[in-house]
């Protein structure tokens, strides 16, 4: 059973963290190991690494745009469910361009086939096509869409994107 989020020495329903966007990943990895989840069928360590992985995809994006607007993430627990929520103002990116489709079964992609291997060269062994996938395989639910300006769901279409929102959710291993 879920019955709270530990963050630093203190029990929540709901936990919000506003992450600057020049946050370094020291800071940012520091911040996500004082956050402790139990009773997911997942241990606490491999949520905070998901997370992590789609954080720093946020903070490279404003980092890259000059977006000085901080990354909203939530953590809830509502009905023996974790929900986590991330929206950023990185301008979105084209889903097309991963190594995958993004819509397949997480389990069915193999990780060292060849589009990967280009996906890597293509990005200078900077970017490696792994930290959704990573994701969908942890969480039961994984959703993506983007936003305008307003902060609207809006369609992806480069240079008028304003965001990114993801929200996932997972459950303890009677769900």
């Amino acid at each position: 059973m879920i019955e709270y989020i530990r963050f630093k020495t203190n029990y929540y329903k709901k936990v919000k963290l506003n992450i600057n966007s020049k946050a370094g990943f020291n800071d940012l990895l520091a911040t996500l190991n004082q956050i402790e989840i139990n009773g997911t069928k997942v241990m606490s360590e491999h949520i905070t690494y998901a997370v992590l992985e789609l954080l720093n995809n946020s903070l490279r994006a404003h980092r890259e745009k000059g977006i000085g607007k901080p990354i909203t993430t939530h953590f809830t627990i509502k009905d023996n469910t974790l929900s986590i929520f991330i929206q950023d103002w990185g301008g979105g990116f084209d889903p097309s361009g991963l190594p995958y489709d993004i819509k397949e079964d997480p389990n069915q992609i193999d990780m060292h086939d060849d589009d990967f291997q280009t996906y890597r060269e293509q990005h200078d062994y900077k970017r490696f096509g792994i930290g959704i996938l990573i994701v969908k395989k942890t969480f039961d639910t994984f959703k993506l869409y983007f936003i305008d300006n307003k902060g609207d769901p809006a369609s992806w279409e480069s240079g008028r994107t304003a965001g990114t929102c993801i929200e996932l959710e997972i459950g303890t291993n009677g769900n």
